[in-house]
């Protein structure tokens, strides 16, 4: 993740899945309650992060097929 964002400005993260039309994880995505929580636990400045929510805004792939629908849940990660 680290030299993806460092080549390309942003990472794709999967696995980290939340409710529909919500910024509310799902049980199984929560170790560490949200992902910006997680990363200030983890030693990231809360003060550098952002967080934002597109829903059906902005896919990366068709949401025509499961493996396009699957691809659209995501977490990025992008550098400023």
């Amino acid at each position: 993740m680290v030299d993806q964002l460092k080549s390309e400005g942003r990472a794709r993260l999967y696995g980290i899945l939340f409710d529909t039309d919500s910024d509310h994880l799902k049980d199984e995505s929560k170790p560490a309650a949200s992902v910006k929580a997680y990363l200030v636990t983890a030693g990231v400045d809360a003060s550098r992060l952002t967080t934002q929510g597109f829903r059906a805004t902005n896919p990366v792939a068709s949401n025509d097929t499961e493996l396009g629908r699957l691809q659209n849940r995501r977490v990025e990660v992008v550098k400023n």
